[in-house]
């Protein structure tokens, strides 16, 4: 049978080429060692970000906690009277015989005896460590206290001095007023950064002269 031209040219011819295959490009060696760097350079960052928060937020819950206790022992000291009876008010600032024994406070009934306290770990009054205390005398039960050693490195420290009336951050020498500054420091002595001052409270005492 005759072909025509014309139904050759109909017709297209099959290609002999197959279709190009989708090729995803890679990374070369290059590109993933810089993709690298900049992955641990951000995770370095997110990682210092973190830190830095959760050591913020440490300082800031111990701070109120150290605000806590020196407010306390400002309380206690307020509790007691200017000086002791029948002493000079003007007298040489510190706890007389027997009035500061051990860690017990229960003797210090003026604020001259609280000068020069140091007492590590922080105490109440009657001598027994702050978080296992129950402020009466005795101890809380185990499952109500602190984690042992918590405020083994925590520090109460009281000085007083005499200060100018017109000045109360200006200190006099003794006899010179009738007023005194009770300083109240909560301190920690960290292993790494040395003696660090968690909260610094200061208390003006007066003394009204008998007429």
């Amino acid at each position: 049978m005759a072909i025509s031209d014309g139904a050759l040219m109909g017709r297209s011819p099959r290609s002999s080429r197959r279709p190009p295959r989708n090729v995803s490009p890679g990374f070369t060696l290059v590109e993933a060692m810089a993709a690298l760097t900049i992955i641990s350079v951000a995770a370095s960052a997110l990682l210092l970000g973190i830190s830095s928060t959760l050591e913020s937020t440490t300082t800031a819950v111990e701070q109120a906690i150290a605000h806590g206790m020196a407010q306390q022992l400002l309380d206690e000291i307020a509790a007691t009277r200017y000086c002791e009876p029948g002493i000079s008010p003007y007298g040489t600032l510190g706890p007389g015989p027997g009035e500061r024994s051990g860690a017990s406070r229960t003797a210090c009934d003026d604020i001259d005896d609280y000068h020069g306290l140091r007492t590590q770990p922080p105490t109440d009054r009657f001598g027994i460590p702050l978080g296992e205390d129950n402020g009466a005398g005795g101890q809380r039960p185990q499952r109500q206290r602190v984690a042992p050693g918590f405020f083994s490195r925590w520090r109460q420290e009281v000085d007083l001095q005499y200060v100018s009336p017109a000045n109360f951050s200006l200190p006099v020498a003794a006899g010179a007023s009738d007023y005194k500054a009770v300083h109240v420091r909560i301190v920690r002595d960290d292993p790494v950064r040395g003696r660090q001052e968690l909260v610094h409270l200061t208390r003006i005492f007066s003394n009204v002269p008998s007429l």
